[in-house]
């Protein structure tokens, strides 16, 4: 009885060895892909435990650029510390941005990204 279950189970290993072998070039890009998609996750989320900080910029610029379903609107804007930032933004961001006026940035670890209210006119 003993003797059949080894017979079987070092049959069993020769099988896997062989479709290993087989399947090799499979699963190293199954292991790869794997690897970067953790690696990408990582790096999307690093971020994301920093504080977000609201901060006014001005508007330098507008600009678009095409896309499958039109264009999407991205606009250049001068910090406080005076370095220029392209970013992206909704139309919906931009709604109320003239050249000149001020926008409303978040900066949240090493993001930044255009505040939701963007360039809504402020209450007195």
């Amino acid at each position: 009885m003993n003797r059949h279950r080894a017979s079987r189970f070092k049959r069993a290993i020769v099988e896997l060895r062989f479709w290993l072998d087989e399947h090799r070039p499979l699963l190293v890009t199954l292991f790869l892909l794997a690897a970067c998609t953790i690696a990408l996750a990582m790096i999307a989320t690093r971020d994301r435990d920093q504080p977000a900080i609201g901060e006014d910029a001005i508007v330098v610029r507008f600009g678009t650029t095409p896309d499958l379903e039109g264009d999407d609107p991205h606009v250049l804007v001068r910090m406080k510390d005076g370095s220029i930032l392209h970013l992206d933004a909704s139309r919906r961001e931009l709604l109320y941005c003239r050249r000149g006026s001020r926008i409303r940035v978040v900066r949240q670890g090493g993001q930044v990204y255009v505040a939701s209210a963007g360039c809504a006119p402020r209450a007195p």
